[in-house]
């Protein structure tokens, strides 16, 4: 049962870690894209 419990707690912690990789990644696209209509605007 113990074993159970650590394998849930680290898939988990993997998922989130996932979760906020990918947000990351979505808003890092974003800031380029915002940066690069700023740069046709100029």
């Amino acid at each position: 049962m113990h074993q159970v419990m650590e394998k849930f707690i680290i898939l988990t912690v993997l998922a989130v870690y996932g979760v906020g990789y990918l947000l990351y990644y979505m808003y890092g696209k974003e800031d380029r894209k915002s940066r690069k209509y700023d740069r046709y605007q100029l």
